[in-house]
């Protein structure tokens, strides 16, 4: 069985702490990314996610859920930056492995469109984490996707290369 989806919940607040933290991981693909600019506060870099969870290989086997999400972390903006381009690129997929906090669900009016003047729902959250980045482009033959981006690999090599760093005396 496929671990595509799991939720997780830190029930228990952090010493000194208000806040109870629900976290949701997954893996699905990544489109619209985009920078919203509010009428109150400033900017911020936001990305949808058609989250997946069901069996592989099997027809209607897997369900997409769809996010709408807001970078709040730095390493969660950069890698949405690094990609951007291939994201809304429509001739590539871009399948992202992801951490997202606090989900809810809202509600919403559609202006336009032939859905105009009908109410809407889509799940909000904060994206937390992107670990894992594919990219496939819509021309290839072998329908694998490429891993671009592996958080846990970056990580490694600059403790290696930090190690390196103080063994030898060097730094930077």
């Amino acid at each position: 069985m496929s671990n595509a989806t799991a939720t997780q919940t830190n029930a228990t607040p952090a010493e000194g702490s208000n806040y109870i933290n629900l976290h949701t991981n997954g893996i699905g693909y990544a489109n619209r990314a985009r920078v919203v600019t509010p009428k109150k506060g400033s900017g911020f870099l936001a990305v949808s996610i058609s989250a997946m969870f069901g069996e592989k290989g099997v027809e209607k086997g897997i369900t997409y859920v769809p996010y709408d999400v807001k970078a709040v972390t730095a390493q969660a903006e950069d890698v949405l930056r690094q990609f951007e381009a291939s994201i809304n690129d429509q001739n590539k997929k871009v399948l992202v492995r992801f951490q997202i906090g606090d989900a809810f669900i809202d509600s919403f009016t559609y202006s336009n469109g032939p859905k105009a003047g009908q109410m809407g729902m889509t799940m909000k959250g904060r994206l937390l984490k992107v670990t894992h980045v594919w990219v496939k482009d819509a021309g290839q033959d072998d329908g694998k996707n490429v891993l671009v981006y592996d958080l846990a690999a970056i990580q490694a090599a600059q403790a290696a290369s930090q190690g390196e760093a103080e063994r030898t005396g060097t730094q930077g």
